[in-house]
């Protein structure tokens, strides 16, 4: 009779035991599935960001070219006489106005792309600074 109890209580001890670890398996690999979704959310943010700060480079090279071609306009506009150009709005100011369109364009690009890293800037900040870590 005694052997029987101690076999029952084995066989208990071992079932809570195979319990524990079944539920340990399932937890890790929640836990495993939950930091593959978290990392692939970080991973297409930071690649959004990057495609924003290649757009805002293309601006802002674009812009800063045609601004150089203002300059050599104004250039040209200045030792022409003064009435060698017809126009109301000189070759010069013309890229100069596309040069600051651009220029805007390309600073707002940049703008948007820090906005999409700046809530992983924070996140990282707020975890650092949880008080009992």
């Amino acid at each position: 009779m005694l052997n029987d109890a101690e076999e029952k209580s084995d066989e208990t001890i071992h079932s809570l035991f195979s319990g524990v670890l079944v539920d340990l398996q399932e937890l890790a690999e929640q836990q495993l599935e939950l930091t593959k979704a978290e990392l692939v959310e970080e991973l297409n943010r930071r690649v959004g960001a990057a495609k924003a700060f290649a757009v805002a480079t293309f601006l802002l090279m674009l812009a800063s070219v045609l601004f150089c071609l203002s300059l050599v306009h104004l250039l040209h506009w200045m030792a022409s006489p003064v009435e060698a150009d017809l126009a109301w709005l000189p070759l010069w100011s013309c890229y100069a106005v596309m040069a600051t369109v651009l220029g805007g364009a390309g600073g707002l690009a940049a703008s948007a792309a820090q906005r999409q890293l700046e809530p992983t800037i924070l996140q990282r900040d707020s975890v650092a600074d949880t008080p009992g870590e």
